[in-house]
């Protein structure tokens, strides 16, 4: 399944052309003035640079938050209009399992923080298992000085991945998170188109 993979939810934009589970290509821009406009003449570059026509796709995937409103108000519509226009499905990928996707290597818990505002986060817990993951818990907004509580359900080692410095404890591994992976949005659109299910963002 070809796929087109979206994302303008964090501290990137970054679009992807997918197929079959391999990333055929991708490309990413990133800093505070990078804006969800951006997204048209990404699509436009990498689909001349990789001879990707959007009228082979099969189907197009978006991270639809958590993340910046006006990052995910851009990505959705862009990626709904792209869908009508080639006539293919569009699939809505929280932005925390794209996250924790793209970790799947990892062998441990996988508890993933965005910065939601002051000192609250946007956060889920995920258990990743000889490259796959499993969702733990539902998104949440927690208070930094309540992170604590989320670790009575961890197993083996604790992975934290965050998009902020943060103090963690001494048995945690601290990954930062600099975006999110375009690929691994349009790698978890195609599993869910596959299932045949509505999963409109």
């Amino acid at each position: 399944m070809k796929m087109l993979g979206i994302t303008a939810a964090a501290h990137n934009v970054g679009v992807a052309f997918t197929d079959q589970g391999k990333c055929l290509a991708q490309f990413s821009i990133s800093g505070k003035d990078i804006h969800s406009e951006d997204l048209i003449s990404l699509i436009e570059r990498i689909s001349a640079e990789s001879g990707i026509s959007l009228k082979d796709l099969n189907g197009i995937a978006v991270a639809k938050g958590p993340g910046s409103y006006g990052g995910l108000r851009g990505s959705v519509t862009t990626a709904k209009t792209l869908a009508q226009v080639n006539n293919v499905p569009v699939a809505g990928i929280p932005t925390l399992d794209a996250i924790a996707y793209s970790l799947r290597h990892i062998n441990g818990s996988i508890l993933i923080l965005l910065n939601a505002c002051r000192s609250d986060f946007n956060a889920a817990l995920f258990a990743g298992r000889g490259g796959n993951v499993e969702r733990l818990t539902e998104d949440i907004v927690i208070d930094e000085t309540r992170i604590a509580e989320l670790f009575g359900q961890v197993f083996g080692q604790l992975y934290i991945a965050c998009d902020r410095q943060l103090e963690v404890p001494k048995s945690a591994v601290f990954l930062a998170i600099e975006g999110i992976d375009p690929v691994s949005v349009a790698l978890l659109g195609a599993e869910k188109l596959g299932e045949g299910t509505n999963h409109e963002p």
